[in-house]
């Protein structure tokens, strides 16, 4: 995401704008990106067509892991048919762990560490994406973690994981 914020592509402020500036700007062409699912890309279609001109632009839709029901894949568009077809084909199914349970104790203090590692981890990633903060201070970015506790929390993590899959 930071090489198209550097090249334009993306705008700055996809992050913190809210969804009507997002569409305003892409359906106008100020901006190459943005996040929908079927029925916004019918919308966005009508949207361009009035301001872009129809046929003066394209839309792609990427493939990411995902599921649907027969319901509603049968009132998919043939477009959103071969996309759908596409998704299942690329995804690979990884079942999920169960939750790791951990004691009261584990939980308060996994939290106590969590919760502030989480938002200095978004902050310090979306600062990365825009270029607000070099990608050289990567290196730096993972010891300020450490400083704040990941160490700590991995290893309460870790630990009660690994206690938790030792059980018959």
């Amino acid at each position: 995401m930071h090489k198209l914020v550097g090249e334009g592509l993306l705008d700055k402020e996809s992050f913190t704008q809210d969804d009507d500036q997002a569409v305003q700007k892409f359906v106008t062409g100020k901006s190459f990106i943005i996040n929908g699912n079927s029925q916004t890309v019918v919308q966005h279609r009508t949207d361009m067509d009035k301001t872009l001109g129809k046929g003066k632009y394209a839309i792609s839709k990427i493939t990411v892991p995902g599921g649907t029901t027969e319901l509603l894949q049968s009132m998919f568009s043939e477009e959103e048919q071969q996309f759908q077809k596409s998704m299942s084909e690329t995804k690979t199914v990884v079942k999920p762990e169960p939750p790791i349970p951990y004691s009261v104790e584990e939980r308060e203090r996994v939290t106590l560490l969590s919760t502030p590692l989480k938002d200095y981890t978004d902050q310090n990633t979306l600062k990365f994406i825009l270029g607000d903060r070099d990608l050289a201070e990567y290196d730096k970015f993972v010891q300020e973690l450490d400083s704040q506790g990941v160490g700590q929390y991995l290893e309460i993590a870790n630990k009660t994981y690994k206690k938790y899959k030792e059980q018959p």
